[in-house]
């Protein structure tokens, strides 16, 4: 007796071995670490928008205070070169904060947070910095926890990752003390970093923890969303997905006017297969059937779901007649290669399918295609089996046996 051979475990998510994996080093495997930053990306629009609004606030009242304490108004326009650098600072941010939100919120190119908060940053770090100097050389109390403020802001969810915000905190430290070695009363200005570092280990912290629940939130979610949209046994879309899909697919087809072809598929005299190997080897069998399925789907830009027991679908988008009579020719020859042996099977030696297939016609609802399909499959199990049925507008071939020539349906 030859049993099917084990296929992967149809359970056995990417989502899920990640979880099993762990990832204490906040890095998921290439693929899904690029899902997890475009979704990351796209849920901290919003709280980016809210973060920019709130630093606008924040540096307008440092803009005022610059104001009161300083008297620009009084000493305008003849201010000294040090006001000067201290105001172009301050309306450069501004002015950057500004175009930094118009862009986020036109929403046209999200993916451009990625440089524009870095470069937000680095500029607050130097208007920061210069507004400290300027402070010192003019003899004007000052406190620097703006600094500290901008390194803290950095670890906030504002689309970056742990480690590219770990890296953007260590740049901006570094270009204080750059900064300071350079600019007036540097020797006051120097020891502002070792607050900057202790700021920041104690925020890398928080952003460490928040980040780690975040990833497992992201797999645990997309894990629980897999296992509701699928088939445990054979990883297909179940049969609440299959409805909902084919009930979305059909209206868009009448829009567009793209083809949709749903097939129904039934293994055949699968009860006695069950009798004769048992349950283990059925459910082994039926594995190896969706996968072949879903390749062969997957291929014609479709999908495959298992709508109940031996019983699965294939909904085929924007194929024509001639696509999806290649693919069910191929259909029985690909079942019958994987070499299941069913002694027990009146229509085949080994395990076989047999299958309807009917294309969407105008202003059909999903329910009458259905019904379309069902009627072509049990003419196809009528005829004995191990065939596939088209419908009369798609030729209207009924592909018997595999390698045998089509034969019109009566």
């Amino acid at each position: 007796m030859r049993l099917p051979v084990t296929p992967p475990a149809a359970t056995d998510t990417r989502y899920g071995q990640q979880l099993h994996a762990g990832f204490k080093r906040l890095r998921f495997e290439p693929a899904l670490e690029q899902e997890f930053r475009a979704a990351t990306l796209q849920a901290s629009t919003y709280p980016t928008l809210v973060a920019l609004l709130t630093g606008t606030v924040i540096w307008l009242m440092f803009c005022a205070i610059d104001v009161l304490r300083l008297d620009l108004l009084q000493q305008f326009p003849d201010w000294s070169p040090s006001l000067w650098q201290l105001v172009v600072a301050r309306v450069v941010v501004l002015l950057a904060l500004a175009v930094s939100a118009l862009v986020l919120w036109s929403g046209t190119r999200p993916y451009r947070q990625w440089t524009l908060i870095p470069g937000l940053f680095l500029l607050l770090t130097i208007a920061g910095t210069v507004a400290i100097s300027v402070y010192r050389e003019l003899g004007v109390p000052h406190d620097s926890f703006v600094l500290a403020l901008v390194v803290m802001a950095i670890f906030l969810p504002l689309g970056l990752v742990y480690a590219q915000m770990l890296a953007l905190a260590v740049v901006c430290i570094g270009l204080v003390v750059l900064l300071g070695t350079v600019m007036p009363q540097r020797a006051t200005v120097l020891p502002v970093p070792v607050v900057l570092l202790a700021t920041a280990a104690v925020s890398a912290m928080g952003a460490y923890i928040r980040e780690y629940a975040q990833r497992e939130q992201f797999l645990l979610r997309h894990e629980l969303q897999w296992q509701a949209s699928r088939d445990a046994l054979t990883g297909l879309f179940n049969r609440r997905e299959f409805n909902r899909q084919l009930d979305a697919a059909i209206p868009l087809a009448h829009q567009s006017g793209q083809p949709v072809a749903l097939v129904l598929v039934d293994v055949d005299h699968f009860k006695l297969y069950n009798d004769s190997y048992g349950h283990q080897a059925g459910d082994l069998a039926l594995q190896r059937v969706a996968h072949t399925l879903e390749h062969l789907a997957a291929a014609h830009g479709g999908r495959a779901f298992r709508t109940g027991g031996e019983e699965m679908a294939l909904v085929l988008h924007d194929a024509t007649a001639a696509d999806v009579q290649e693919l069910l020719a191929r259909l029985p020859l690909a079942v019958q290669s994987l070499g299941i042996e069913h002694a027990a099977s009146p229509a085949s030696a080994g395990l076989s399918v047999s299958a309807g297939c009917a294309l969407l016609l105008g202003g059909e609802t999903a329910a009458s295609l259905y019904k379309r399909a069902d009627q072509l499959l049990y003419q196809a199990k009528s005829a004995g089996r191990d065939r596939v049925v088209l419908a009369p507008d798609m030729g209207g071939d009924g592909l018997h046996r595999p390698g045998t020539p089509h034969r019109p349906v009566t």
